[in-house]
């Protein structure tokens, strides 16, 4: 894998209005080629077409590897905690997440598909909070040959301890890089985390 740049944003968390603000102001003076966002940190339901109107006016056209956390993404099947791989400014895929926590799995339908991006030599999955949890999940992105793994995240500050856990295990056992983004609004307190390799230039926002 070549040499790149990688930066994670720790967004506090806000409703749709203010989203737009935030994040541009978030992205300011940042220049790696990997910019991870938190999960869920726009707190309300959004549909496709408001999620991709919010992230296309981003203005991350220089960015070729943008993944804006997750959203709460209502659609005709359901809701879905969905994350997005923004290239260029434009979406090329998304992931849902799969293995769904607490209360979630009341509200929102399961993912059923994890999913390879490909862009020139790097290979990434993404593994939307407590998919990393699972050891199958990263056995599945190594086997293809991910090179890193890209984590958002919502992790409360008393369950720091057993996240930052699982993102060293994950990343050791499969000898692969795993960014981890966690939004600082309370009661999340950021401590984003990160595992990386020498050729991976790794910034926290």
């Amino acid at each position: 894998m070549p040499e790149i740049g990688a930066s994670i944003i720790q967004l506090k968390r806000t409703d749709k209005n203010s989203a737009h603000d935030n994040a541009v102001n978030s992205l300011k003076n940042v220049n790696s080629e990997i910019i991870l966002f938190p999960e869920k940190w726009i707190t309300e339901k959004l549909t496709m077409e408001e999620a991709l109107s919010i992230i296309e006016d981003l203005g991350t056209e220089n960015i070729p590897y943008f993944i804006p956390g997750s959203f709460s993404i209502q659609t005709d099947a359901g809701l879905f905690n969905r994350s997005f791989f923004v290239h260029y400014g434009k979406i090329a895929g998304y992931q849902d997440k799969i293995m769904l926590y607490g209360n979630e799995k009341i509200h929102y339908n399961s993912g059923n598909i994890i999913t390879i991006f490909s862009h020139n030599d790097l290979k990434f999955g993404i593994a939307v909070c407590y998919d990393i949890d699972f050891p199958y999940y990263m056995k599945i992105l190594a086997g293809n040959g991910c090179d890193i793994v890209l984590n958002p995240s919502l992790i409360g500050h008393d369950f720091n301890v057993e996240w930052h856990m699982y993102i060293k295990i994950r990343s050791l056992e499969n000898r692969m890089p795993v960014m981890s983004a966690n939004s600082i609004s309370d009661p999340y307190l950021g401590e984003s985390i990160w595992l990386y390799r020498s050729d991976l230039k790794t910034d926290l926002e």
